[in-house]
């Protein structure tokens, strides 16, 4: 989410943190544990925490449907849903835009660019 000022705020729920966790420790990664260990503790620490209220059921895949969190999105009112899956997401959720990473930092940059 770009918060005043072209801030940007991470915001996560305990849904999306267990997805993050059993994904980054897949062992197909191949991940350093201390990476795995930094990686989980930056997210825990750096968070905005919310909980999700509203069930959602947009994604093809439904383990999708956490990050759409489509309810935790939904319960941060996100700009942003950054993804490398979004093939699995519809293109906008309510007021979220699903993008790639790239995608972001472009809309990141453009929105620094603009005169306040």
């Amino acid at each position: 989410m770009l918060a005043a000022g072209g801030l940007i705020e991470f915001f996560a729920s305990e849904a999306t943190y267990a997805e993050y966790e059993e994904v980054i420790r897949r062992p197909r990664l191949k991940r350093d544990r201390d990476v795995v260990e930094g990686a989980l503790r930056t997210i825990r620490e750096k968070a905005d925490w919310v909980k999700t209220t509203v069930a959602v059921t947009a994604a093809s895949d439904p383990d999708d449907n956490t990050f759409l969190e489509l309810e935790c999105a939904q319960a941060a009112e996100a700009h942003y849903l950054v993804t490398g899956n979004i093939k699995d997401f519809p293109a906008v959720w309510q007021t979220t835009r699903i993008v790639t990473a790239r995608e972001f930092m472009e809309a990141f940059a453009g929105a620094r660019r603009k005169p306040s």
